[in-house]
């Protein structure tokens, strides 16, 4: 009789402990998803904040970040056109002297042929540093992105 009843105890406290670990995974797993649920929530919001959307319940701290990093975001375009050269190695400053030569050229009335040539070779300059500004961008956008996925995680 006494057997048997260490048998039992030893059988009934042996189902605990097997079936704790499964409680124990659950729970564990159910904590997990809380986490995953409200960093999911906060990266929404953020979201909403980075576009715009939402922004009446910021305070003034929050909207303040926010300009802070449209500022830091326009000095560095600022600077990546600022350094940016033509194709012969000439300042961004060219593009404003090569336009304002179109625009002279077009007013007037007859061009010496010289001149002519001399504005079109600078336009197709123009046009290839236009080009060159658009892929920056296009390359500034990408790491905007990739600095608002950092900042997330």
């Amino acid at each position: 009789m006494l057997k048997t009843l260490e048998r039992y105890q030893k059988c009934s406290n042996g189902s605990l402990e097997v079936n704790n670990p499964g409680k124990d995974i659950e729970q564990s797993s159910y904590r997990e998803y809380l986490k995953l649920e409200s960093k999911y929530e906060s990266l929404q919001r953020y979201q909403r904040k980075l576009l715009g959307d939402d922004l009446g319940h910021l305070n003034i701290n929050d909207l303040e970040h926010i300009e802070h990093l449209l500022e830091k975001s326009l000095k560095h375009i600022t600077v990546e056109i600022s350094t940016m050269t033509a194709p012969d190695g000439r300042p961004w400053t060219f593009v404003r002297k090569v336009t304002n030569q179109i625009l002279d050229h077009c007013s007037d009335p007859k061009p010496k042929k010289k001149e002519s040539d001399d504005v079109c070779s600078d336009a197709n300059d123009t046009l290839e540093i236009l080009e060159k500004l658009y892929v920056m961008l296009d390359q500034l956008s990408d790491l905007q992105a990739k600095e608002k996925k950092m900042t997330c995680t």
